[in-house]
C-alpha cells in the first residue's frame, strides 16, 4: 500500500510538470493573473471581515455608555452633520484615541456642577476691583470676549473648533445692585461737590456763562 501511493504521488507529480509545460504563454499567463487576483480578494476578505469585527466591538462599546454622553457626542458633531452611528459603522469604539478626548470632554460636561452665587470680585466702571457675586457656567470667546452661553452652545461650539472655556460671570441681581449702589454713591458724591466752596463757586460761573448765552 505504501508503495501504491508513492507511485501515485509520483505519477501525479509528473502528471502536473507535463500539463505546465503545454501550457501557451498566454496560459500560462492568464493562470499567474487568476492567482494573484485569487490572493487579493482573499486578503480583501479579510479585511471585510476584520472591519465587520471592529464594527461589531464598537457598537458593543458604545451600547454601553450613557445615552446622554451618545447625544453629547452628536451635539459635538452638529454642525458636521456627524453622529456617533457613523463612528459605530467606521469601527470606531469610545476608547479610539481620536475619539477618547470627546467622550471624556463629555463626561466632564455632563457631571459638571457650576458653583452659583459666590463671592467674586469684578472690575466696575472707575477700574476698581469691587466685590459681587458670581455664577460659573459654559462660555464661549468671540473677538477676544467671554460670552455665558448654554451647554449645548458650549457642545457645539467644540465641534466648531471655538475657544471655550468655564468662566466665572457676575448674577443679573448681583450686576442690577451694584450698579444702583455706584448711581447712588456718584449722586452723594456730585451732592457733596455741590455742597462743597469749590462747588458753590462752580455753580455760579456756570449760572453766569448761562445767563450771558442767554442774552
Amino acid at each position: 500500500m505504501i508503495k501504491y501511493l508513492k507511485m501515485n504521488t509520483r505519477i501525479s507529480f509528473l502528471l502536473a510538470i507535463s500539463f505546465t509545460s503545454n501550457l501557451t504563454p498566454q496560459a500560462a499567463f492568464a493562470q499567474s493573473n487568476s492567482t494573484e487576483q485569487a490572493i487579493g480578494a482573499a486578503a480583501n476578505l479579510l479585511g471585510i471581515l476584520a472591519q465587520g469585527a471592529a464594527k461589531g466591538n464598537a457598537q458593543k462599546a458604545w451600547s454601553q455608555l450613557d445615552p446622554q454622553v451618545i447625544q453629547c457626542v452628536n451635539t459635538v458633531f452638529e454642525a458636521k452633520n456627524v453622529t456617533a452611528d457613523q463612528f459605530v459603522a467606521a469601527g470606531m469604539a469610545p476608547n479610539d484615541a481620536r475619539l477618547a478626548p470627546i467622550i471624556n470632554m463629555c463626561s466632564a460636561v455632563l457631571t459638571a456642577q457650576p458653583k452659583e452665587n459666590f463671592p467674586c470680585n469684578v472690575t466696575n466702571s472707575k477700574g476698581q476691583e469691587v466685590p459681587t457675586k458670581c455664577v460659573e457656567t459654559f462660555a464661549v470667546e468671540t473677538n477676544g470676549t467671554l460670552n455665558p452661553v448654554s451647554r449645548d452652545d458650549f457642545l457645539r461650539a467644540v465641534g466648531n473648533d471655538q475657544k471655550v472655556q468655564i468662566a466665572n460671570f457676575e448674577t443679573q441681581d448681583a450686576q442690577n445692585s451694584r450698579l444702583q449702589a455706584e448711581r447712588l454713591a456718584a449722586e452723594a458724591e456730585r451732592q457733596r461737590y455741590l455742597a462743597s466752596p469749590e462747588g458753590k463757586r462752580q455753580v455760579a460761573l456756570e449760572a453766569a456763562e448761562a445767563a450771558r448765552r442767554a442774552t
